[in-house]
């Protein structure tokens, strides 16, 4: 006898959505040695939508505790539907009445999600040659920048209910249980429905000094902040007073859960933020009419408290720890933070051999050879860890070290954690060790 989940039907999205963008740009050279660069840019990206209706999510401020009593199977209870809409009572009559379905509530629209008309987005330069004698530039800018992420996120909620529906059932590797309306049923996907969108502010400045005939140093300074990154988190979590409790009840979590008949039900959000500061130096030089030479060197650090190049939407490494608590708590060093990177290259331009015929000079004359160098610090990198169950939750925290105890992996946090959850965390070790203790007795 083992435990499974299976679904009704394969997943089937139709996904649609629109980008408009439209900017104004504009150069002034306010003196001989000035110039100002500046404009901004409007980007209406729509929220992505199924052209046949087929995608629905789901909020715990939309779920009724006595429906839920009354009928516990109801996969509609809390669902978000497209206005206009009915798919709860086409599954429930598919089903030939096996499950009683509500008819969940009205989205704001057939995305579910509302559209921001406000993604405008300006930016700013202004070069400065100091002297006027093209030996010495200072240039400064600044702007923000939106982008739209993965738009296969959006399918997940293709396959929520009731479009499809998720059974958890006991059985044997030989039988099959017949449907019934006992079944565990539970949504599987949520969407925040804000109108946000995921944008970085960028910004530099940088002098640039020529130290001597085709040989130019510059240094400067390169910074940005991501704001409503993307990421993910558990739109029906387990209390954080509950948390010690439910990882090891043996009927599972999900009783503890705000919507006690259902499980883990993973929500598409925007609410990462991380940010970049970096010492930046180029070296270039043509040394000769046959070489040139190009070095540069970037110290730099990136914090974040999602990963930055997983737009996945997935519920690990774009998690954070639970609604409600401190972001602080995944804060820490991204997967793409490296302190230190030097890379150099050399160009040796080979003879053209312009005196020779055309066939051996577009043959063998003209070549380049190239070298290049890099050294580099190592990406950070964090330890995502599940609960003592992979159905129970996701992601406590962002760890730093981890400790084996039998079967079970512990990891501790070199970063501060609220009492609470330090008192939790030894509470848990305490009791694997003692539960490890006595099995090998």
């Amino acid at each position: 006898m083992f435990r499974m989940s299976e679904n009704s039907i394969n997943v089937t999205g139709l996904q649609h959505w629109h980008d408009f963008e439209w900017y104004v740009a504009d150069s002034w050279r306010i003196r001989r040695n000035v110039t100002l660069e500046y404009g901004f840019r409007w980007s209406f990206f729509r929220e992505p939508f199924s052209s046949i209706n087929a995608q629905s999510s789901w909020s715990l401020a939309n779920w009724s505790s006595a429906q839920a009593l009354a009928n516990p199977s109801d996969a509609c209870n809390g669902v978000i539907v497209v206005p206009g809409t009915d798919p709860c009572g086409k599954a429930a009559a598919a089903l030939g009445g096996l499950l009683v379905l509500s008819k969940g509530t009205p989205g704001p629209n057939s995305a579910l999600v509302q559209n921001n008309n406000h993604n405008i987005a300006p930016r700013l330069g202004i070069a400065w040659d100091v002297k006027g004698d093209g030996k010495t530039a200072v240039r400064i800018g600044g702007g923000q920048f939106y982008q739209r992420e993965l738009v296969g996120i959006a399918r997940q909620l293709s396959g929520n209910a009731p479009f499809v529906i998720n059974a958890t059932v006991n059985r044997t590797l030989d039988t099959a249980p017949a449907l019934s309306s006992s079944l565990q049923v539970s949504p599987s996907a949520a969407k925040d429905p804000r109108a946000v969108g995921p944008n970085s502010w960028q910004w530099n400045v940088s002098i640039e000094r020529e130290l001597a005939r085709n040989t130019a140093l510059e240094i400067g300074y390169v910074g940005n902040t991501g704001i409503h990154l993307t990421s993910m988190q558990d739109a029906n979590p387990v209390p954080q007073a509950n948390w010690l409790t439910s990882a090891f009840a043996s009927a599972g979590p999900n009783s503890f859960r705000g919507a006690n008949n259902f499980g883990t039900i993973g929500e598409f959000s925007r609410r990462g933020h991380a940010t970049y500061h970096s010492l930046q130096a180029l070296f270039r030089a043509r040394t000769s009419n046959s070489s040139s030479f190009q070095a540069a060197y970037t110290y730099s650090h990136s914090i974040g408290d999602v990963e930055l190049d997983n737009s996945s939407g997935g519920l690990n490494q774009e998690a954070v720890t639970a609604q409600g608590l401190p972001s602080s708590l995944d804060k820490g060093n991204t997967n793409i933070n490296r302190p230190q990177i030097f890379v150099a290259n050399e160009v040796f331009f080979l003879p053209k051999l312009t005196k020779s015929s055309a066939l051996v000079q577009n043959t063998i004359g003209g070549w380049e050879l190239n070298s290049i160098i890099t050294v580099e610090s190592g990406a950070s990198l964090s330890v995502d860890l599940w609960k003592t169950s992979s159905s129970r939750s996701y992601r406590p925290i962002s760890f730093e070290a981890s400790t084996t105890i039998g079967s079970t992996m512990i990891a501790v946090s070199a970063r501060p954690v609220p009492p609470t959850a330090t008192a939790q965390l030894n509470a848990s070790v305490a009791a694997i060790r003692s539960a490890t203790t006595s099995a090998r007795r």
